[in-house]
């Protein structure tokens, strides 16, 4: 489980790009490419190397219309465990 106080970042073979609300991610090291919902481009997005976690999910309660924050979080925790799975992210602390 990712803890909210950690800082990620795109990985450095990740390259990206936003096409009507959908991303398109390269990972270059595979060869693979991604496409990614609009809430995924947007976390994606987020995820720069200077925020911490808590502070993405507080931008998409803002963003988003969310009724239920917990669940939020914990759907925030799974997708960034595939995007750690993936290569696509990493902790700026690891």
């Amino acid at each position: 489980m990712a803890n909210l106080e950690e800082i990620y970042e795109r990985s450095p073979s990740v390259r990206y790009r936003i096409l009507e609300g959908q991303a398109v991610v390269v990972r270059q090291d595979v060869a693979e490419v991604l496409v990614l919902s609009e809430v995924g481009a947007r976390v994606l997005e987020l995820l720069d190397g200077k925020r911490k976690l808590f502070a993405v999910r507080d931008l998409l309660l803002l963003e988003y219309e969310v009724d239920d924050e917990a669940q939020l979080e914990q759907d925030l925790n799974e997708y960034i465990n595939q995007l750690k799975e993936a290569g696509i992210i990493h902790c700026t602390e690891d």
